[in-house]
């Protein structure tokens, strides 16, 4: 029996360590969310955001949020921010209920959307960016 499982165990450990060290593709677009919970935009935005996500399920785009609510989710979101190298992102935006398009191959704020789009024109506005 225990010769059975090794080389199951051997492959598993394998794979395990392939996907690990597998670098993680990055997104043609990020869609990021400007967020504070004080925000009334924010909340009007959210279900479309929320539409906009699922709408696009599958594409190249990533969904992230900033959250500016306090100081401790700005530092988490600053954090996060330097890791993607969305610092420009994240300390060039003074407004919350928005939404920043940015392209990574080109290093620039694309577009950004406003609560006055439903999720289905969001992703419509998301596509045209990623084609």
């Amino acid at each position: 029996m225990k010769k059975a499982l090794s080389p199951i165990l051997i492959l598993a450990f394998w794979l395990a360590s392939w996907l690990q060290a597998a670098p993680a593709q990055q997104p043609e677009l990020y869609a990021v969310k400007i967020h504070a919970d004080w925000c009334v935009v924010c909340k009007r935005i959210e279900p479309a955001f929320q539409e906009a996500q699922a709408e696009l399920q599958g594409q190249p785009v990533q969904f992230l949020r900033f959250d500016l609510t306090n100081d401790e989710t700005k530092t988490a979101s600053a954090t996060k921010a330097r890791e993607l190298g969305l610092t420009e992102v994240f300390e060039g935006q003074h407004k919350t209920g928005i939404i920043v398009l940015y392209d990574p191959a080109q290093k620039k704020i694309v577009e950004i959307l406003k609560v006055n789009r439903s999720g289905h024109q969001m992703a419509e506005a998301i596509r045209q960016k990623l084609s």
